[in-house]
């Protein structure tokens, strides 16, 4: 990619944001944090806290950020990326070409990897770049037959890639089902997705309908392109852009997500190096792009493990105290207390089995309350089919010649399904923004007010546990602390962040209310299986042929017939997939409750084992230095030290990241 340095990678944007060399440094600084943190667990004998680090440094340092490139078939998604290689290694026709996620990443020498499906030998298979399209075409003498490969990896010396950018090409939309819920299934798991259309005016009813369906999930992450904008004549390009941003009002969080294009413009202009490539506005993509990942995505991916980081550090912290202060304790009296801490450890592990068993509880109840209430909503959309009937118009001309009637009758039954699918979108996307989101807030209060509670007396009870042992007034071991300056920056900042549910629940910090602030933005997520199944081309396939809809030369297959029994067929569709939908719902809400059960179980496991391992290892240190407390202190001492540091550096790289 040739980019001036004023355009290129690693250069900051006006405002001072972070750089993708800055991020990359401080990806790498956090990871040597966490490196040294799990150094200090291992000689704590913390072995459970310092697993967890182990893993935690590998995801700092495998981080990427991952762009998926989507859109309905024959808009130039792969000829998009192709434009970004400077060369055509992605295979670009007329015709519906990707049939399987084809991932972009940084490599030389060039090469390809293709995965079989449901894991086939186990191992993936090397191919020549050159040859990929032979592999991951859709195949025109069959084009129903599914791919044996699920994804392939494309390894090239893209320079944005070098900078840990992955960039996803994906199955067209609105063309296949199965390939199209490849794509869909891939949305969760990407940074930020670029959404191509080759429209000229505005995205099409049925892209309408998709960008509906996935804005939810993708938010401020999801941009827009017009391709072919150089098709348009120079005098009425302002006026087809003007049309393009009031189709996305609504949709398009800030003006710098949108952009028009010429991709195939681009792609020779780098291919033969040529010097009017800033014409075709690809390099501006490029660069704003780069900018949100660094900036927004960047931090998050530095903040949210900082944040985890630093309150490891304050489990070793409280177990060097509790070897410091038993350093002085004869081993008989030292062995009694940790006989008798045994009793409240083992309440402990009851208790937490206890408050997992509520949450349990709690998920049933809110499946079948989801449920419920989908159910309720999607008979009610039914019921609404007719009024909203005497609101949707066909501008489709439909004449009484027997040999016109039945195409015209056709189009204009699409044009009111398309009309139809777009006003259940809406309705549904108002749904889950206030009668869903309330059932999760009431839900999440329900269960702060039963547990939240409980949770928090658990740690308090490990830390009596430790002050018991270590044999010191609790008045004396309490110290309510001044958060410094990076603490404060943390939770102003990671409190607010979409990461992982898991990363609420940390020691005696938990809180319901907190993991809602990961939650509720994946509501999207949840739902979208359904939402994306009612999309005017979900629609359009599930109604295709049924009596209520099919267009033929009947007497009364006039246009106002027409769309009641348009209004018919929709609402008949909408009751008979009442049942299967809205338990598809419950499902995926409980699917994240069920995460936040297992985070919060992992969590309270690991408190309790880091007690248990920090007991026994001031024990172990106390029998086997019993002759030199002095040589332990000074050990304990340089560890102190070194957690120092730590906690210093940690400080300061939040204070930079965050600020």
């Amino acid at each position: 990619m040739r980019l001036t340095e004023e355009e290129g990678i690693g250069v900051a944007d006006a405002s001072g944001g972070m750089k993708f060399e800055e991020f990359n440094r401080w990806r790498d600084r956090l990871g040597d944090l966490v490196h040294d943190g799990t150094g200090l667990a291992r000689e704590m004998d913390l072995g459970t806290l310092a697993d967890q680090m182990v893993e935690l440094e590998r995801r700092v340092r495998s981080e990427v950020f991952k762009v998926l490139v989507l859109g309905e078939f024959k808009v130039g998604k792969s000829t998009f990326i192709n434009a970004m290689f400077g060369r055509k290694v992605l295979p670009a026709y007329a015709t519906p070409t990707t049939a399987i996620i084809n991932e972009v990443k940084w490599g030389d020498p060039p090469r390809a990897l293709l995965y079989p499906r449901n894991g086939g030998a186990g191992q993936p298979i090397e191919v020549p770049v050159d040859e990929l399209e032979d592999y991951v075409v859709i195949p025109e003498e069959d084009p129903d037959r599914p791919s044996p490969y699920e994804r392939a990896e494309v390894f090239w010396p893209l320079p944005l890639c070098r900078d840990g950018v992955e960039i996803i090409d994906s199955p067209g939309l609105n063309e296949d089902q199965g390939r199209q819920d490849i794509t869909l299934t891939y949305i969760e798991r990407v940074d930020a997705a670029i959404f191509v259309s080759g429209n000229r005016g505005k995205l099409s009813l049925d892209e309408m309908g998709t960008v509906l369906g996935i804005q939810p999930v993708l938010g401020e992450s999801l941009f827009f392109v017009c391709n072919r904008i150089n098709e348009v004549e120079p005098e009425d390009r302002d006026r087809v852009k003007r049309a393009w941003r009031r189709s996305l009002s609504g949709l398009l969080p800030y003006e710098d997500r949108l952009f028009f294009v010429d991709a195939r413009g681009a792609l020779r202009a780098r291919a033969e190096g040529r010097g009017d490539l800033e014409e075709t506005n690809l390099p501006e993509v490029e660069r704003r792009l780069q900018r949100f990942l660094a900036i927004e995505r960047g931090r998050v991916k530095i903040l949210v493990p900082a944040h985890h980081m630093a309150r490891s550090l304050k489990e070793v912290r409280s177990s060097i105290k509790l070897q410091r202060n038993l350093l002085d304790t004869s081993l008989e009296d030292l062995e009694k207390r940790v006989d008798e801490a045994r009793v409240p450890l083992d309440r402990a592990e009851r208790e937490r089995l206890s408050i997992v068993r509520a949450v349990e509880t709690n998920i049933k109840e809110v499946r079948l309350e989801v449920q419920d209430a989908a159910e309720w909503f999607l008979t009610e959309l039914a019921e609404k089919c007719t009024a909203w009937s005497t609101e949707v118009e066909s501008k489709s001309k439909i004449g009484m010649l027997p040999w016109q009637a039945r195409a015209q009758m056709a189009a204009a039954r699409d044009e009111l399904l398309k009309q139809f699918g777009l006003k259940i979108q809406a309705a549904f996307q108002e749904w889950q923004k206030r009668s869903l989101a309330e059932i999760i807030e009431a839900r999440t209060e329900k269960l702060e007010e039963e547990l939240g509670d409980r949770v928090r007396q658990l740690s308090k009870d490990l830390e009596d546990i430790q002050i018991q042992v270590a044999g010191v007034d609790p008045p004396a071991s309490i110290q309510l602390e001044e958060p410094t300056a990076s603490e404060r920056a943390l939770a102003a900042v990671v409190g607010g962040m979409f990461g992982d549910i898991g990363l609420a629940f940390i020691g005696a910090r938990f809180g319901f209310k907190s993991m809602m602030k990961s939650f509720l933005p994946q509501l999207g997520v949840a739902t979208a299986a359904v939402l994306l199944g009612l999309t005017p081309m979900g629609l359009l396939i599930a109604l295709l042929g049924t009596s209520a809809i099919q267009a033929h030369n009947r007497a009364d297959a006039v246009r106002a017939k027409l769309k009641d029994n348009v209004a018919q067929g929709v609402a008949g569709e909408l009751r008979a997939r009442s049942d299967a939908d809205s338990a598809k719902i419950a499902d995926g809400i409980a699917q994240k409750f069920e995460a936040m059960k297992t985070a919060l179980d992992r969590s309270l496991d690991s408190e309790i084992k880091t007690v248990q391992e920090g007991i026994d290892a001031a024990l172990t240190a106390r029998k086997n230095r019993e002759v030199d407390v002095r040589k332990r202190r000074g050990e304990l001492g340089a560890l102190d030290e070194r957690l120092n540091e730590l906690e210093s550096s940690i400080g300061d790289l939040v204070l930079q990241v965050a600020t």
